[in-house]
């Protein structure tokens, strides 16, 4: 559990050893190099090696959801069209790749769970909310399994004497299970060959089916976890520890959900706001973070980096940058 927060040098994934200099440098200091050296042939060689060329993320004015460059962030295209309400939050890209999933607001405690073509087309609902005003219960924080089998979201009432749900549908056949709970808000993952499903935020919680038993497991001691994303057999985690936020990203067991070894060190002062694996590759990472030792007046900045085997290079950076991006 201390490998979270420890001040050792961060490990490598045991596929892919670690380089003298990755293993002698700090994730912090890889990170501010990068941020001059975008264009220079390390960044070009770890492009080539396998980063996707886009993702899907939410526009700064938290308007669209839209395509954007995984080079240097600059938009490609728009998705969906700005809409009153409250937005877009957290697209997920499905298995395939072909589609994307969101919540949609659609105003005052009302939300759906829509999609949109990653190559463009007709924003659809998916799952709809039920009821109106006081009566009414919205979904939310979606995720697909692996295989694009299931989806499991939450649905949650504008009533306060209503109960949260947790709901695991079969795409396939249109059936569901049903809980009581909520989701974490650091994302989900399926796991177990779909019998099993595990969020983050600030612990993790592992919900089991069929039973739709919820066990949580703690973060290390003065630490939590932020974000979370995976494949069926691998589970990453941002992890933010102390006082002074430290920031790394750390490897999970699917088996025992405690921390094996860090893959990063993101530096200090910092959020996590978003974590996301690459399809084709899982050791490419996609992640965001923001600054959080500022005060509560304070507008700071986000930074969007790619990362590999220790490596970050940055995509972009500041206050008008694309949200909850995944790939």
């Amino acid at each position: 559990m201390a490998t979270g927060c420890s001040g050792s040098t961060a490990a490598p994934r045991a596929a892919r050893p670690a380089t003298a200099a990755a293993t002698a440098t700090t994730a912090a200091s890889q990170v501010t190099a990068a941020a001059n050296a975008t264009t220079a042939p390390t960044a070009a060689t770890a492009t080539a090696a396998g980063f996707p060329a886009d993702f899907a993320g939410v526009s700064p004015d938290f308007g669209t959801v839209a395509v954007y460059s995984a080079t240097d962030g600059h938009l490609i295209r728009t998705l969906t069209v700005p809409m009153p309400g409250g937005g877009p939050g957290t697209p997920r890209l499905s298995p395939d790749g072909r589609t994307v999933i969101f919540s949609r607001g659609q105003g005052s405690c009302a939300q759906t769970i829509d999609t949109v073509p990653f190559r463009g087309g007709r924003e659809q609902v998916l799952v709809p909310m039920t009821g109106s005003g006081n009566n009414a219960t919205n979904p939310g924080d979606p995720s697909y399994s692996a295989d694009g089998r299931y989806l499991i979201y939450d649905t949650v009432p504008c009533s306060p004497s209503g109960h949260a749900l947790l709901h695991i549908r079969d795409l396939s056949t249109g059936r569901e299970l049903t809980g009581a709970g909520l989701l974490g808000y650091g994302g989900s993952v399926f796991l177990d060959h779909d019998s099993e499903v595990v969020s983050a935020g600030p612990g993790l919680e592992v919900l089991r089916m069929p039973s739709m038993a919820v066990t949580t497991y703690p973060a290390p001691h003065g630490c939590q976890y932020q974000w979370l994303a995976g494949t069926e057999t691998e589970l990453d985690v941002m992890l933010q520890c102390g006082p002074g936020h430290a920031l790394s990203i750390v490897a999970i067991s699917p088996r025992t959900f405690t921390v094996t070894r860090t893959l990063i060190r993101l530096g200090s002062c910092l959020g996590g706001a978003t974590i996301s694996l690459a399809r084709a590759d899982p050791s490419a990472i996609l992640a965001e973070t923001y600054e959080a030792c500022l005060p509560p007046t304070a507008h700071g900045q986000y930074r969007i980096v790619k990362i590999r085997d220790g490596h970050a290079w940055r995509v972009a950076s500041g206050q008008d940058v694309p949200q909850a991006g995944s790939w």
